[in-house]
């Protein structure tokens, strides 16, 4: 993101100074990329809240006793 950016103010200047369509439109392009990173991050951002929201805890069914853990019996080889 960091660099987008660096590279969307290089480009603007550049293109100020110079007066140069090719880096108007080098510029336009960085912007673009730009945009279409902070909407996948967006995107991102509110799949995941979506599939927090979605997530419950299943009850457990009412009046049936929860059955006890079953353990395993080790077996030693002593004498």
């Amino acid at each position: 993101m960091f660099t987008l950016l660096m590279s969307m103010g290089t480009t603007f200047v550049l293109a100020m100074v110079v007066s140069s369509s090719a880096l108007w439109m080098l510029h336009l392009l960085m912007d673009g990329l730009f945009l279409g990173f902070v909407a996948v991050l967006v995107r991102m951002r509110s799949v995941a809240a979506e599939k927090e929201m979605k997530l419950r805890i299943l009850p457990q069914p009412a009046g049936r006793p929860q059955p006890a853990p079953v353990l395993a019996m080790r077996r030693s080889a002593t004498n």
